[in-house]
């Protein structure tokens, strides 16, 4: 939660690894929590074959990562702790497990897999007569070759607003904060049959674009709200940072290890990662935060502007105890 102070995909494609994390909170202090509940989830589903030349241990770097993480949560002693590993997860199976995590007082995730934005079919009728369509961009997640995540549902399942900490390592996680696409009368008969939620932060939050800040770590708002993701590509956690011999994973460790075990909130967390990873004492000097051109091969074959971007209040801690 935050401090009432103010303090200083393609990932591997179609791999999902989703960690949600539920305790009762004391808002705007880091006390003892309780009656927690960890669950981490991957699939290596349809990661292509032409990126294992790019990035030939990339399912092995992950692993490594998820069980990290894992540990240092059930260091923690939360009341449960989970691992689940596939080849692919159903769509069913995220929704219920977000639905179920939602009911706790404080949520957190962590979640890694494939993703991308697409356009859904906005309306504008005459009673119930078609007039034209609007295209509305919204967000997906290839977790199951029996179905994808989309943000427009996950949101229905997450009605209590509970997911305070959400950190997607997917492509276009974080390309906008996002709104919900109402129906809206347009005077008379006419109407605009909207397309419901749109924006994976606003999905898991229920905060849309007018509350959470675009720069929560330059910037943060005062909410309890934060959300870490990419504008477009979020590059493999095998990626070298070009730090001695670091990589995205080492950055991803070193954050949870500073905000779960040295109790740091958000901001200093990737401080503090960013110093193990980048040899850089401040996230904004990161080529995260400042963003870059990044080549991402065949069969994307295209270099896409990207970066780590954080929505909210970076101020926040993630309850340790």
């Amino acid at each position: 939660m935050h401090r009432q102070q103010k303090c200083v995909s393609a990932v591997k494609a179609l791999l999902l690894l989703t960690l949600f994390v539920c305790v009762f909170p004391s808002i705007g202090t880091r006390t003892v929590m309780s009656n927690e509940a960890t669950v981490s989830r991957w699939t290596s589903y349809a990661w292509p074959e032409e990126w294992d030349t790019e990035w030939p241990n990339e399912e092995t770097v992950t692993n490594s990562t998820v069980y990290y993480i894992y540990n240092l949560f059930d260091y923690l002693d939360y009341e449960l702790t989970a691992v689940r590993e596939s080849s692919d997860v159903s769509s069913s199976e995220v929704y219920s497990t977000a639905d179920s995590m939602d009911d706790y007082t404080y949520a957190t995730v962590f979640q890694y897999m494939h993703g991308s934005n697409y356009n859904e079919t906005g309306w504008v009728k005459y009673y119930s007569i078609p007039q034209y369509s609007v295209d509305v961009e919204h967000y997906q997640g290839f977790a199951a070759a029996s179905g994808n995540i989309y943000d427009h549902t996950l949101y229905d399942y997450t009605g209590n607003g509970h997911h305070y900490f959400v950190f997607m390592w997917t492509c276009a996680s974080a390309k906008q904060i996002g709104y919900y696409d109402a129906n809206k009368h347009l005077g008379g008969p006419m109407y605009y049959e909207g397309t419901g939620a749109v924006g994976w932060a606003y999905a898991w939050t229920h905060q849309d674009d007018t509350v959470l800040s675009d720069d929560g770590y330059g910037d943060p708002d005062d909410t309890d709200y934060c959300f870490i993701g990419f504008r477009t590509f979020s590059p493999p956690l095998s990626n070298v940072t070009g730090y001695q011999s670091k990589t995205l994973s080492d950055f991803v460790k070193a954050f949870y290890y500073r905000a779960l075990i040295s109790g740091q909130p958000i901001d200093e967390s990737l401080n503090y990662a960013s110093s193990i990873a980048y040899g850089e004492n401040s996230f904004s000097n990161t080529i995260l935060y400042d963003g870059w051109n990044a080549y991402v091969p065949y069969p994307v074959n295209a270099t896409w502007y990207t970066q780590m971007r954080v929505f909210g209040n970076s101020n926040n801690y993630i309850p340790s105890g």
